[in-house]
């Protein structure tokens, strides 16, 4: 025996469902005169598919908002057809390979260090990378090395160093910008060199600063944690080294 339903029945089972995608498409669709040609299947696929796509999006914009990406204004124009090439270092297949995030999803995962001097688009880089992952619902954490050493150390003086590597751990892809900024006394080194660790072709991490790799002894001193840390980050890596004038003079405004 069939029980016939109203519209107000539909949209109720739609809200009790927590289905606001196919719900806004529902009420389209029959605002539509000739949505009466549609077939049973096509009429609840095209509200589906609008539920889908609306999670989608809803889980992007939340990947986004939690990754800390929209604090920096490089955010706003880091995206694939906006990279500018040219004499800067940049390779396009290792540009595309990176923005596709499949070396992400891989078992053991490479790290990827990006250096230049200031003004060549680190950051930006750093950005669209992290963007593209958040847009393929990947998780990122986006921090600057000085942030990220405040917080190693605050979780040093509550001793919850463990807790808070696991946290940062928990993220498919972790980058830490400005690297190469800030005092690291020897208790912050063995705290990054373990969250490094932890990750190393396990999670993929961006390392972006003005520091190119040979001077990396010198910031952070001769020690057994810097090998350690000089060997997990970069013997398995893309390295990007950028060039060229900084792209910030293409920003100057003009009176």
């Amino acid at each position: 025996m069939q029980t016939q339903l109203s519209k107000e029945d539909v949209l109720s089972y739609m809200d009790s469902l927590r289905l606001p995608g196919a719900k806004g498409k529902f009420l389209e669709l029959l605002a539509l005169p000739d949505s009466v040609n549609l077939t049973q299947t096509e009429f609840v696929g095209l509200m589906l598919k609008t539920e889908v796509s609306t999670r989608r999006e809803r889980r992007v914009e939340r990947l986004l908002k939690e990754s800390g990406l929209r604090r920096n204004a490089a955010f706003l124009t880091a995206r694939p057809e906006n990279v500018m090439y040219g004499d800067r270092g940049l390779n396009k297949d290792v540009v595309e390979r990176l923005v596709s995030c499949d070396w992400i999803r891989l078992p053991t995962p490479p790290s990827v260090i990006i250096t230049g001097p200031s003004g060549t688009g680190k950051t930006w880089l750093a950005h669209l990378i992290g963007r593209c992952a958040c847009e393929q619902s990947l998780t990122v954490q986006y921090l600057r090395f000085p942030e990220l050493l405040e917080k190693l150390q605050d979780a040093f003086d509550h001793h919850e160093s463990a807790s808070f590597r696991r946290t940062l751990n928990l993220k498919r892809l972790l980058i830490i910008d400005d690297f190469g900024i800030g005092n690291v006394t020897p208790e912050l080194l063995n705290d990054f060199l373990s969250l490094i660790e932890a990750r190393a072709q396990i999670s993929a991490t961006v390392l972006s600063g003005q520091l190119d790799p040979a001077e990396w002894y010198d910031y952070l001193g001769r020690s057994h944690s810097t090998d350690a840390l000089v060997d997990r980050l970069i013997n398995y890596s893309y390295i990007i080294k950028l060039c060229g004038n900084s792209l910030r003079e293409l920003a100057k405004p003009t009176l």
